[in-house]
């Protein structure tokens, strides 16, 4: 943990970096925003999986002016659980400053109905009650707040939305795509209709280079689909450095919601499909790029199996990889294939305008961004 000066005020800024690279990302690109609009600031480092007490003494945090909350899909039944700080009243100030949703699968009929328990309710009202907003990363976010309940709110974007070195510069469109970069879905729900996607997008670009990138350790099924298609992989797990394989691409295509907000973010060509609410989130919010990869109609068991297949998706456990694709299967995903493969062939006619209007959606938000961090208590 780094301190500051005494003349500088203090800031605990929290990570729940493990092993997901877009955990990594979320933090180091949060702590660039606060220290672009608070230069006059020193910020620490703190795990937000456990308690503070058990990372350090009183006396050390209460020299902080407030504890910050990067990022994440915070906003989400068991808020309380996400998130076992401590007694909030015996903390310095909690600011939540860009959490995202998290419903499964994220129908409009799940994301219309969802409430918070009393539990996470008392949760958020302590947050307010001594900070100016809730932060919400993208649009689906605010409306789920506000739908329970919550007006002061701020729609400040995630915080891998912004790249300040490329933020205002335009996206870059190559002359023709020769290099692409897939990401597998997180949750083996979807790993039949991602194979399909993946072998279809590839037949239409028969002269390009692929690269399957995993975030969260090798995802077998498609470590072995790469092998059978001669592509390439890479696993980035652990930092947020191995995000640069996308700058090496021209474009783009999967699930994982940080490779698309971070190759946006820019400048890359990048489309996603969307597991859950988390994706639906960062599709609105940056102005269309990709589509659900889910089902409106999809009733009682599809959200079941969908909340409780993940588990049988561990890398740690991979003699369980064997489930993920019958079970793939008999779910039945939508097939995305060819309305992706059509909406990128059609954008590349156009020359991408959906990317310069992303662009514009990042720029317009950045103020609100600025404005939640300039509120800090």
């Amino acid at each position: 943990m780094t301190s500051g000066t005494s003349a500088q005020p203090r800031y605990l800024l929290l990570r729940r970096a493990l092993r997901n690279a877009g955990d990594f990302l979320i933090f180091e690109r949060a702590k660039l925003l606060i220290e672009s609009v608070r230069p006059d600031v020193s910020i620490d480092a703190a795990d937000a999986w456990r308690p503070l007490a058990e990372q350090m003494a009183n006396e050390e945090l209460r020299q902080y002016r407030a504890v910050i909350i990067a990022g994440g899909p915070g906003y989400a039944a068991g808020l309380v659980r996400t998130y076992p700080l401590g007694a909030l009243d015996q903390l310095p100030p909690l600011v939540l400053l860009a959490l995202g949703s998290f419903v499964v699968p994220g129908t409009q009929e799940q994301l219309g109905g969802f409430r918070f328990d009393d539990a996470d309710k008392d949760f958020l009202d302590q947050v307010l009650a001594r900070s100016s907003m809730l932060g919400a990363r993208d649009p689906v976010t605010a409306r789920l707040l506000r739908a329970n309940g919550y007006d002061r709110v701020l729609m400040t974007g995630d915080p891998a939305w912004y790249d300040l070195t490329r933020l205002y510069l335009d996206p870059i469109v190559p002359s023709r795509i020769r290099n692409v970069a897939f990401t597998p879905p997180a949750n083996p729900a979807y790993f039949q209709q991602a194979v399909d996607l993946f072998e279809r997008f590839a037949a239409d670009r028969t002269d390009c280079s692929i690269t399957i990138v995993h975030h969260r350790g090798v995802q077998v099924p498609f470590e072995r689909l790469a092998r059978h298609h001669g592509w390439l992989t890479r696993e980035i797990s652990g930092s947020a450095e191995g995000f640069a394989a996308y700058d090496e691409v021209d474009l783009h295509l999967g699930y994982r919601v940080h490779a698309h907000l971070y190759a946006t973010s820019r400048g890359v060509l990048s489309y996603l499909v969307a597991e859950d609410s988390r994706g639906v989130g960062a599709i609105e919010g940056l102005g269309g790029l990709g589509l659900a990869g889910f089902a409106d109609g999809w009733g009682r068991v599809h959200r079941f199996a969908l909340a409780k297949l993940p588990r049988y998706a561990n890398p740690v456990r991979p003699g369980l990889w064997r489930l993920a694709l019958p079970a793939s299967r008999i779910l039945r995903a939508p097939d995305v294939s060819r309305a992706m493969v059509d909406q990128v062939r059609a954008d590349e006619g156009d020359g991408f305008p959906e990317h310069y209007s992303a662009r514009n959606n990042m720029r317009a938000a950045l103020s609100d961004m600025q404005r939640m961090i300039a509120t800090l208590p």
